[in-house]
């Protein structure tokens, strides 16, 4: 008995451990990135309950942010192919750091404009940056797929401590922590200008031969998705963390329903993902497209606790799915010695789609109510199945671990 717990155990381990070379020394880059970014994802608290903006005023912030993630990501993904990604990762640190700092003494609505844009176009550089890292630590797709699904592991393990924090501050101290935030950001990126990380990339991929060659009908594949995706995320920027809270008069559950989420890609995801690995790409994007759509929609429609938690249980395992399949697949969709290009563009996308979805759906729960925004995930799915049914002929037999 002890035996099979300790063969069982170990198993489950080298989901996590079983890593490409060199992640270590980008791991810590993620992990300053994904701090940062688990506070800016609760951002909409702040503006809410700190400083009084009404769900519209909020939704156009959100909106900005995103505005400027896409100017990032068009920048950052041709400076990816011409500087050493954690050279732009360090000049996101610094630029990020330089945003929150004027993100904590910023009050009026029009004067957060700027800073929300930013946030966003510092945002993506080290995001863009630290994924390119990442992809080129490897030429096999398997490590390719397990570096991404750790960094979201390590991105949705600081959302969770940030999400208990956030219901333990009273809304006014949030201050305290951007200010925290700016300062960590800024020693960050000046300790990674100093690092020496050469030996982040292999030999083989420093030189090899760039070869620019789009695969549209893998393009055409994955482009709905991520604008789905990109609408259901800019909802769930905008409208979830309120819900939590004012959904339940209670911290206690108001934490239990922002940190499930996070929880469950921690402690799930790579044990999925290595279940999944080698199945249809483009089904496992449907069913988990699907799966996210219609775990936010009925989450926004309840207002039980057991039941939230069982949608987004249900939401989370689609954004497991989906995530890691089409990052891996658009990092490879351009050619070789074009992965942050690649990413670039599925952030592009995302951040259109997001710009658009954040200001209708904040319009529409400020004039409607957020029961009503959050029924725009049911046309969100139906697109996501009927993208299927018109792609299924040119994806079939594409499978996680190949393109």
């Amino acid at each position: 008995m002890i035996d099979k717990a300790k063969k069982v155990t170990s198993k489950y381990l080298s989901h996590y451990l079983d890593v490409p070379k060199g992640f270590g020394k980008i791991a810590w880059l993620v992990l300053v990135e994904s701090l940062a970014m688990s506070v800016s994802f609760f951002i909409s608290i702040y503006f809410s309950k700190a400083l009084g903006f009404n769900q519209a005023q909020i939704g156009y912030c959100i909106s900005i942010m995103l505005s400027g993630s896409f100017c990032g990501a068009l920048t950052c993904g041709y400076l990816t192919s011409k500087i050493r990604p954690v050279l732009l990762t360090s000049a996101g640190f610094i630029l990020f750091g330089a945003a929150f700092s004027f993100l904590s003494i910023t009050q009026s609505f029009y004067n957060m404009l700027p800073v929300m844009f930013a946030c966003g176009f510092s945002s993506v550089l080290m995001m863009t940056s630290n994924l390119t890292s990442l992809v080129k630590l490897s030429d096999d797709d398997h490590f390719k797929n397990k570096a991404l699904v750790l960094q979201s592991v390590i991105f949705n393990f600081t959302v969770t401590i940030t999400a208990y924090i956030i219901s333990s501050f009273s809304y006014q101290s949030l201050k305290s922590l951007f200010i925290l935030i700016s300062a960590s950001l800024f020693v960050a990126g000046i300790m990674t200008i100093k690092m020496s990380l050469g030996a982040t990339e292999s030999v083989n991929n420093c030189n090899k031969e760039k070869d620019f060659r789009p695969n549209y009908s893998l393009l055409t594949c994955i482009i709905p998705m991520i604008i789905c995706y990109s609408v259901v995320f800019a909802m769930v920027k905008s409208l979830f963390a309120i819900d939590a809270i004012n959904r339940f008069d209670n911290n206690g559950l108001s934490w239990v329903i922002m940190s499930l989420n996070p929880l469950l890609v921690v402690f799930m995801q790579p044990t999925l993902f290595s279940f999944l690995k080698n199945k249809n790409n483009i089904l496992l994007m449907t069913v988990g497209g699907v799966c996210l759509c219609l775990g936010y929609l009925f989450f926004g429609i309840t207002k039980l606790f057991i039941p939230s938690l069982f949608f987004i249980v249900l939401a989370t395992i689609g954004e497991m799915i989906v995530s890691p399949i089409s990052k891996r697949l658009a990092s490879s969709s351009l050619g070789q010695g074009y992965e942050g290009m690649g990413l670039s563009m599925w952030k592009v996308v995302y951040y259109i789609s997001g710009m658009i979805g954040a200001s209708s759906t904040g319009y529409i729960g400020h004039r409607l109510g957020h029961e009503f925004a959050w029924l725009v995930c049911l046309p969100l799915s139906l697109i996501i199945i009927f993208s299927y049914w018109r792609f299924n002929k040119v994806s079939t037999n594409t499978v996680l671990s190949h393109t």
